[in-house]
């Protein structure tokens, strides 16, 4: 998900653009998501069917910086990553603790969640090898340009350039 211009984004719209990636990105006919309780349930849904949720979000700022997201929304977040197969990997320019709302948000647990690493631009061959690397074994839906690759172990290894990337390592 991309959040870039949508600074008026609120949890169900949140839930909503979710659902309408997961339609696009899988098989199943996931009905509108409005609230925690259905996100949870199409999370459920793709367990059961042995498939690992992996969201991209791209512009995770605009989430942290709007007073629409509290506590509840971080804590659904990250009870999602340690009760079902579910990573998260968000981009940003800063480290996201840093862009908070609230000083409050920016003490959720959910952060400790993520590892983050600083890339710098990629030599062609490095993206190259990084693309080559997960061949067959990822969808990215929408495409995007962001690359990603998940190696024998699990880890997620994401590259696009020169933003910050933040990744959960299973």
């Amino acid at each position: 998900l991309d959040f870039q211009g949508m600074k008026h984004l609120d949890q169900e719209g949140f839930c909503l653009q979710l659902g309408q990636t997961l339609n696009a990105a899988t098989h199943f006919d996931v009905p509108e998501l409005h609230n925690f309780s259905a996100v949870e349930t199409a999370v459920q849904e793709l367990d059961r069917a042995g498939m690992r949720l992996v969201c991209l979000f791209d512009e995770f700022e605009t989430v942290t910086r709007n007073a629409g997201f509290g506590t509840a929304f971080f804590g659904f977040l990250r009870s999602l990553a340690n009760g079902y197969p579910v990573a998260f990997i968000t981009a940003s320019r800063r480290p996201l603790q840093s862009l908070c709302h609230t000083q409050e948000i920016s003490e959720s647990p959910f952060f400790n969640i993520f590892a983050q690493i600083r890339l710098g631009p990629l030599s062609p061959p490095e993206v190259q090898n990084l693309i080559s690397a997960g061949e067959g074994e990822f969808q990215v839906s929408p495409p995007t340009s962001v690359a990603m690759a998940v190696d024998s172990e699990g880890r997620i290894h994401v590259a696009d350039g020169e933003e910050r990337i933040q990744i959960f390592v299973p």
